[in-house]
């Protein structure tokens, strides 16, 4: 998108989240911190998500998995706009002067 749009593609990456197995995982707090929004919106009831037990049940998924799982993958793209030639010539005389 960023070339149809005249820019120049400088670099482009993707990173992810890693849960390591002999690591705690970060998403016990992340979910009791968003317990409220996902109950109100229906998405779960307490009972489902069952606090309580929810650390115990990650180490053993985790544990089933057999390894690392993959989580919260980003991407970011950095682009430049390109000059004109026109443009170039001045910022080039413009230097030399």
């Amino acid at each position: 998108m960023q070339q149809q749009l005249g820019l120049s593609v400088e670099e482009a990456r993707g990173e992810a989240i890693l849960l390591n197995f002999n690591q705690p995982s970060f998403l016990p707090t992340l979910t009791q911190a968003m317990l409220p929004r996902i109950v109100e919106r229906s998405i779960a009831t307490v009972e489902h998500i069952d606090p309580d037990t929810l650390v115990e049940r990650l180490k053993e998924e985790h544990c089933a998995a057999g390894g690392v799982i993959v989580w919260d993958l980003a991407f970011s793209v950095a682009a430049r706009a390109q000059r004109s030639l026109a443009e170039q010539s001045a910022l080039r005389r413009l230097a030399a002067s």
